[in-house]
Order: structure tokens, then sequence, then C-alpha cells
């Protein structure tokens, strides 16, 4: 007759849950549990901050807090340990089964370094100093300055080749450090100061975009487009619409992007370093880079392509508001293949943006400007946007930029066309 079942305590760790592409890790701004206090499923334990989420980590069991081991400040990545909850199970085995109890959050140490393939025999200097290499090899390493007698050869007898110097280089650009932090002049000799700390996002913004623009060759290409025709068809539409079914000039822009994107599809890519190939993307994910109040953040439109200009102004309000508000999630950001940097409201004439990484182009825009083209014929002046578009040099060319650039001011000249895609 079995025995009946019993409430026993049982411990469980909690884990840091996955944050959303390429976001690997983030800053605890809040702490919202203590040890000893009992909590239900759904309570917020902790909130996360990222560069492009904010994150609200809810408890997944009910029980006691027996250990939080983070506080406010701290760094914490996917997958790792951040507190135990003592919960009540019912299991007339448990107690034939013992505790397992994860070690708690240990003190930050120094990252292993990526694991590398299976050591390969390394290619040693003969008496005479000449290296076992092939004449490739040997050029594309004088060429950039690469230590041949420290890369590990994977050919017969450690034979070095150009892929073991490609690959020496990749390996020593992940490890080395992008640039030496420099200490700052004492200003208190000549002007009182005060410091404000950068909110977790502008912190990790700044990293960010530190690595992009040192490991991107960047390039901008700009145009000016003649828009009267658009300005025409919105207040056209202004006028058959209620006052809230306004499609802005962005709205317009997201969706001729994306009719781009379609016919360029290079640029809904990103690119791979370790393979150095090229990673197409099927759908037309945008990105919308966003001020708030904690900083910039992107958040993304799902299949903007398949969407009606009604639909992408409902996702655009919305998107917008839970950035401004700072509740953007994982599922709300992360994974677009382009990005739109529009600062026109802002009365800036134009700009260079740097690329929204891993993708491989930004779109930035500025005012629009009234213009007069043919002052002998009393031409009424014509409205004039700026478009700049910024290009990941690596894999498009200017040729291909150019291109892209042409065919989406085409398609701002003549907004029917696109009507017709």
């Amino acid at each position: 007759m079995p025995l009946p079942a019993e409430r026993t305590a049982m411990n469980v760790s909690i884990v840091m849950p996955d944050m959303g592409e390429n976001i690997d890790h983030g800053i605890v701004t809040r702490v919202a549990v203590a040890a000893g206090d009992q909590v239900e499923v759904g309570q917020p334990l902790i909130e996360v901050e990222s560069d492009k989420v904010i994150l609200e980590v809810p408890a997944e069991h009910s029980g006691v807090v027996k250990d939080i081991s983070i506080k406010e400040g701290d760094d914490i990545r996917p997958g790792e340990q951040f507190a135990i909850i003592q919960e009540q199970s019912t299991d007339s085995r448990a107690n034939e089964r013992p505790e397992i109890i994860l070690p708690p959050r240990q003190a930050d140490t120094p990252e292993p370094e990526a694991a590398t393939a299976p050591q390969q025999p390394r290619s040693e200097p003969s008496r005479s100093g000449h290296v076992y290499a092939g004449p490739s090899a040997h050029r594309l390493a004088r060429e950039l300055g690469v230590p041949l007698a420290q890369v590990p050869g994977s050919e017969a007898r450690g034979r070095i080749s150009v892929n073991d110097v490609k690959a020496f280089i990749r390996t020593r650009q992940v490890r080395a450090t992008p640039f030496k932090k420099r200490s700052l002049p004492d200003f208190s000799s000549v002007s009182s100061i005060g410091r404000e700390p950068l909110s977790a996002i502008a912190q990790t913004t700044a990293h960010s975009l530190t690595r992009t623009w040192n490991g991107v060759p960047h390039a901008w290409l700009q145009v000016l487009a003649d828009i009267t025709q658009l300005e025409s068809l919105r207040k056209h539409q202004d006028s058959l619409n209620a006052a809230d079914q306004k499609p802005g000039l962005t709205v317009y822009l997201l969706k001729l992007l994306a009719l781009s994107l379609k016919t360029f599809p290079r640029f809904n890519a990103c690119y791979d370093e370790n393979t150095e190939e090229l990673i197409l993307k099927k759908e037309i994910h945008l990105g919308l880079a966003v001020d708030s109040p904690s900083g910039l953040l992107v958040p993304v439109i799902r299949n903007a392509d398949r969407l009606s200009l009604r639909q992408l102004e409902e996702q655009f309000n919305r998107l917008t508001a839970s950035a401004r508000a700072s509740q953007l999630g994982p599922a709300q950001s992360g994974g677009s293949g382009m990005t739109l940097r529009p600062l026109g409201d802002l009365g800036i004439d134009s700009h260079f943006p740097l690329i929204n990484w891993p993708e491989v182009a930004i779109l930035g825009t500025g005012t629009i400007t009234r213009e007069t083209f043919r002052q002998e014929d009393h031409t009424p002046p014509r409205a004039v946007i700026p478009l700049v578009l910024g290009f990941d040099q690596r894999v498009i060319n200017d040729a291909d930029a150019a291109r892209f650039l042409n065919h989406l001011r085409n398609l701002l000249e003549n907004p029917f066309l696109a009507a017709m895609q």
C-alpha cells in the first residue's frame, strides 16, 4: 500500500533567461526580492537592461527565496544563476533523493578564451629562420604584419596555409582589446565638476557602438529625394482618414524601405566574420531607432513588407510608445535586417548613422526642405528630403549601394510605382 504523499522542500535554481538575438549580457537595474521573501509564480524577481531591451524576470516557481546572489549594477548573462527558491512539492519519494543545490554566483572572473579547434602542430622556423608555409601564406602574412612563426599550421607536417593566417587574424582580433581606456585630466583645478552615471542602456550602447566603429568599415552615400508627389498623396489620404489614422512620413519610409529590401536582398543580411559568408534573411524585419529616457532603443517591425500602411502605422505607434516607456521585451527587438534612423523631426538637415550591428546597412533621413529648381519658369518649390545610406564595405560596394539608394529614391519620388509592386 503506497504511503501518502508528503510536502517536501525542494531547492530550485533560478537562471537568467535568453534576452533575445545578439544580446549576450545585461545590467541589473532592480532587485525586487530578498532572501526570506515568499514569492508566487509570475512575481518579478529582477529587472535587467541591455542596449536593446528592458526585461523583467518573473518567478516560475512559488516558494521562499533561499538565496539571491546578485545586486543592482551587476552584469548578468543568459544562463547565469542568480537565485535559489525553496518550493514545496508533493512527492513521496523526495526524501530518498539527495538535495541538489547549484553553487552561488561567483565573483566576476575573466572570461575563458573562446574554444578553439584541436591544437594544430605549429610550424617551427628552421635553422635558417624559414617558416614552412606556402608562397601565398607568406605574402598575406607580410601584407598583414602577421608573425608566421606564431601561426599554427593545419596542413601536412605543419605547413601554414592562407586559411591558417586568416584564422590567426580572426582569433587575435577577438582576443584583442578594441581600444585602451584613457584617464581624464584633473578638471577640479580649473572648474567645479559633477558626475552623472550613464544608464545601463546608454553604457551598453556605448560599448556596442565602439565595437561597431572599430570592427566595421563604414561608408556612406547621400541623395536628395523629391517627395512632392508623396506629400500630395499623404494630404489626399489625410482628407479621407480620421485624425488618428493618418500615416506619417516615417511609415511611408518604412514601407518603401521594406519593398526595396525585397528587390535588393543582400542589404537584408548579416556578415559572418568567422566563415566569411553573407547570411541572407528570408523575412524582412525593420529596426526603428527611437529615443527613450534610458537611451536609444531599436524596436523591430516584423514582416514589414507584408503589412498595409494602416498596419504599419499601428505597429509604429505601439512600438515607439513601448520604447519611450522603456517597456520593450525580447519579442519586440532583435533580428532586424536593416534599421531606419529618422531625425527630420529634430530639425537635422542630414546625418551619417552607424550601422546597427550585425546588420550591413542603415538608412538615415533628415528634415524636409522646400527648394526651387527652376526659377525662370516660376516652378513651385519642391519638397525634398535627404537620404543617407550607411553600409558595410566588406560585403556591399559603392555601386550596389548607389543602385539601392536610387531605387528607394525612385519609389519615394513616384509613390504610385510602389503600389504596383
